[in-house]
This record gives structure tokens, C-alpha cells and sequence, in this order.
């Protein structure tokens, strides 16, 4: 019994195009979603059913075609996959790219999820956005300049023999009062699992720096498997995150300012099926979403229809149990990329983020063009970081096969500030 009643939507029923019984709660959730109906004297108001149909349509491209009980001819739109996540209340969908016309900006329209999704995305700057980093002639390839008048205030070298406290907590809580910690799934999740989505138990020995100046998160097989008990459970495999919660938090959209975050990191090369391998962002308020993917690595995307070897960067933004993003991907990583450390570069600005890969844009998302302008990141985001398994990825299909351990390596982590 989901979707809008008959009188709430010109006869159209409407459920979530994800094709897993997640229903659409309110016409305003359509209205900012969809465009399909909105408001009027505090009721909803529909459209024709054709309208709808083709809106539909254009939203959940490759997706189910029966919008719970609405049969909708979607064939010129492109074929359904085989495969979708899990949806729960703490994950991500895989989002579909939605363009804001530059006259109409009460609802998306929006672009196939097969557009391109490497260096031929558009990669338009506005003129006022600052300058490129740049690689140094005077200093070694590994040395990129930050954008002119941007000046570092924050860095870490992880060159002890454990992690820095004062900016990292291992896991997903803040360590100085663990009852405050990145949101997890309130139906299955806790302090060391995410959500469904991953099949990982998170061991703090996992997270552990060298003492020669890097910071490894590691993935391991376990066996015997670890027996759970935040969430219970038995888990085959066990992963790392580290957050820095309370203690390292930006904005990057404050009026006048802008930050650019320099890392150079080595991400898992080979075999890597169940890799899902990540440094993101999440609000320090500890609510959930907005939700900033800046370096997002999958060995396999959630299916083999959906992509395997892809790095991908990602806004993303709703409410809990019914999100969206703006997202980029680059295929081929590890054949376009060496399989070696690189700096990854990644400007926020309260106009346009850009993506870097040794000084050479590969992306871009932008305020009021991929993202609604009131739906823009606006307020004080802490790191996580992440080297984790996915569930849905079978270690028994030889075509997903994942050498373990592996590791993401990371060598430093740098944030300037424009002044």
C-alpha cells in the first residue's frame, strides 16, 4: 500500500523507482524528487498520466517499469538491470546524474545513469572558481601546488607509531565519548558494522600506521570467523575504518572561503571483487545525509552488470530511506591509473567541487547544475575513512575473486584554506 492516494495525485499511484517496495511518503517528497506534483492550498495536485509516465521514465531510466500499479511504457528509456541493492535506512543507492535547467529549478530533469562517466563529463568551471593545482617544477612529480591564495591548516604525516588521537578515533565512534559516533543503521548496524551493505566485522587493529609515515586500513579474511556482538552476528571477513569526528571538521561552503584537501594514497590493486575501499564525509552534527564521497574505490560495483574497477565521487543528499546523489565515476582505475600512489586532489567551495588526480582535473559537481541549490553541503563535515567488503559480492564467483588481506595506503592528508 504505497505511493499517494488517487485524490492526492490525478489518479496516479507512485511508488520508489528502485524497484524494492520503498514508497514515496508524501507529494512533497515527489515534488522535490520527481517534479510530478506539488502543493496547492495545502493538498497535493497531480499531473496527466502520460506526464507522470515520462517523468518517471526519465528519472528510473534502466530500472523497474510497474511504478506500483502504474505500467508505464519505459522501452525508449533503456532496459532494467538485473540486479539492485538492498535499500535500507543508512546506505546509498546507486543514484542517477539530474541537471537543473538553468530556467526552471522547481525539479530536475534528469540524465540517463549510463551517461558518461569519466573524463568526457562535462567539465565546466565558473569563472570566479579559484585556480588548479598545479604540479611543482622545482619539486618532484609527487608535489602538487595548492590553488593560489589557499594556505594549509591542517596536516597529517601519520609518521608515529599509532594513529594520532587528537585527529583520528578508530572505528565509527568518537573515541573520547563513544556514545557519539557516525550513524549507523539503527536495524542492523553498530559500532562495527555500517549497514547491510558491508560484511565486514570493523577490528581497530585493522587501522594502524607504520612507523615510516603511512596509515594502512586493511581488509582480512578471518577464520575461524569472528562471532559478533555490536551487531550480533558471524562474520567472515574484517575491515577498518577510522573517523575524525569532534576533532577534524570543515565547511568548505562558508561564505568567502573554500577548502582543498591534498592526499596521497595508494588504493588496493589485483584481485579486489569485494573491495570497497573509501575516504568520505559525514556531518559532524551526527545526522545523516548530506554525505560527501570524495575518493570512493569498488573492485565491483554492487553487480557485474553495474561495473567493476570504478572510482567514483559522489554529493549526496534527501533524507534518511530516501536519498539521491550527484555523482562521477572513472572506469578502468587500475588500467588508467598506475597502480601506485597518486595525489588526490578535491577543491569545496560554496559554488563547485573538483576532482584532482595529480594535479589533472578528472570531475566536477556543481551547485545549482547537479545539485539543488538548497540541497548543497552547507555545514561542518568530519572524515571517514574506509576499507571494507561488500556483501553482495560473492568471494566464490571466479569472476569476483579478492586477494586478501589488502590495504589502503595512505601517505599523507593535507587541508588548505582560501584566505
Amino acid at each position: 500500500n504505497c505511493g499517494l492516494d488517487a485524490g492526492e495525485a490525478g489518479g496516479v499511484r507512485l511508488c520508489s523507482c528502485f524497484g524494492i517496495g520503498s514508497c514515496i511518503p508524501s507529494c512533497l517528497a515527489v515534488s522535490g524528487q520527481l517534479g510530478i506534483c506539488g502543493k496547492a492550498n495545502g493538498e497535493c495536485t497531480g499531473c496527466p498520466v502520460e506526464e507522470a509516465c515520462k517523468k518517471l521514465c526519465e528519472r528510473c531510466v534502466g530500472r523497474a517499469q510497474d511504478f506500483g500499479g502504474l505500467e508505464c511504457d519505459c522501452s525508449e528509456f533503456g532496459s532494467p538491470p538485473t540486479f539492485a541493492p538492498t535499500k535500507d535506512d543508512n546506505i546509498f543507492d546507486e543514484p542517477t546524474i539530474t541537471t537543473l535547467s538553468p530556467s526552471d529549478t522547481s525539479f530536475p530533469s534528469s540524465v540517463p545513469s549510463d551517461a558518461p562517466s569519466d573524463a568526457s563529463l562535462p567539465s565546466s568551471v565558473p569563472s570566479d572558481a579559484p585556480s588548479a593545482p598545479t604540479v611543482s617544477p622545482t619539486q618532484s612529480p609527487t608535489t602538487i601546488l595548492p590553488p593560489e591564495d589557499y594556505a594549509l591548516i591542517w596536516r597529517d604525516d601519520f609518521d608515529g607509531d599509532d594513529i594520532n588521537t587528537t585527529n583520528w578515533s578508530r572505528g565509527l565512534v568518537y573515541d573520547v565519548d563513544p556514545s557519539q559516533h557516525v550513524l549507523w543503521n539503527p536495524k542492523v548496524g553498530g559500532p562495527n558494522l555500517l549497514s547491510a551493505l558491508y560484511d565486514g566485522y570493523i577490528l581497530d587493529e585493522n587501522t594502524y600506521t607504520t612507523g615510516t609515515g603511512f596509515l594502512k586500513l586493511r581488509n582480512k579474511e578471518q577464520d575461524p570467523p569472528i562471532q559478533g556482538t555490536s551487531p550480533v552476528g558471524t562474520f567472515h571477513y574484517s575491515n577498518a575504518f577510522a573517523n575524525s569526528l569532534h576533532k577534524v571538521f570543515f565547511n568548505g561552503s562558508q561564505q568567502g572561503k573554500g577548502n582543498y584537501l591534498e592526499i596521497r594514497a595508494k588504493f588496493p590493486t589485483g584481485n579486489v571483487g569485494k573491495v570497497w575501499s573509501a575516504i568520505w564525509m559525514v556531518p559532524e552534527s551526527e545526522e545523516w545525509p548530506p554525505e560527501i564521497d570524495i575518493w570512493e574505490y569498488f573492485g565491483l560495483f554492487f553487480n557485474a552488470d553495474w561495473g567493476f574497477d570504478q572510482m567514483q565521487f559522489r554529493v549526496r543528499y534527501g533524507w534518511p530511506g530516501n536519498t539521491t546523489a550527484a555523482k562521477r565515476r572513472l572506469g578502468n582505475f587500475q588500467t588508467r591509473w598506475t597502480q601506485d600512489f597518486h595525489i588526490y586532489g578535491w577543491l569545496w567551495t560554496r559554488d563547485i567541487m573538483i576532482w584532482y588526480i595529480d594535479g589533472a582535473q578528472v570531475g566536477t559537481i556543481e551547485r545549482g547544475i547537479d545539485v539543488f541549490p538548497w540541497r548543497w553541503p552547507d555545514e561542518d563535515m568530519a572524515f571517514v575513512l574506509q576499507q571494507a567488503t561488500m556483501e553482495s559480492i560473492d568471494p566464490n564467483d571466479g569472476n569476483m575473486t579478492t586477494d586478501f588481506p589488502n590495504v589502503l595506503t595512505i601517505d599523507y592528508m593535507a587541508l588548505y584554506e582560501k584566505g
